[in-house]
């Protein structure tokens, strides 16, 4: 059974939001209404038309996890992106921190919506050099706990199986 569709499970939006909500918490009481969030993916290799399909479910994701969350501000931006010459997904989550920064913006929230679980790659690029970058930018930084193997995600991921067995069952 493949379990297409995911990204907009109610359980899993809730999930991250929650996430979201406690790391605009940890920002200062003066920056938090004036914070920026930065919803994060992986880059992919090619030009936007050949990603269609990943670029809308990213995008539908952050908005679904930004109105829950009740967030305003908020950018979509991709991160690891690799060498030239070959192409990559952007804008860069380096030069979306520039932009807020250079348009006034006080603080920062990195909320990576596609690497579930921690990883090397992504504790740095989300937590360790975005936090350098936003330093250097000026920028009040916090990023979102991964899901990792929290009650609430594995509770979603049960449901949203569950589901999709109930309607397999039904199709057949």
């Amino acid at each position: 059974m493949t379990v297409n569709d995911w990204h907009l499970f109610p359980s899993l939006v809730e999930a991250i939001s929650l996430r979201l909500r406690t790391a605009h918490q940890w920002l200062s009481s003066t920056n938090r209404s004036k914070a920026t969030v930065l919803f994060t993916a992986h880059s992919q290799p090619g030009s936007p038309q050949a990603n269609i399909e990943f670029i809308q479910a990213f995008s539908e994701l952050a908005k679904a996890v930004a109105d829950q969350a009740t967030c305003q501000h908020w950018m979509l931006a991709y991160r690891s992106a690799g060498p030239a010459p070959q192409t990559w997904l952007k804008p860069d989550v380096f030069d979306r921190m520039e932009e807020v920064a250079q348009e006034g913006g006080k603080a920062i929230v990195v909320c990576d919506l596609l690497s579930l679980t921690e990883n090397v790659e992504a504790i740095f690029d989300c937590s360790i050099n975005s936090r350098l970058k936003a330093e250097a930018c000026g920028l009040e930084f916090v990023s979102t706990e991964f899901l990792n193997d929290s009650a609430d995600y594995i509770d979603a991921l049960a449901a949203m199986i569950h589901e999709r067995m109930i309607q397999s069952s039904t199709v057949y």
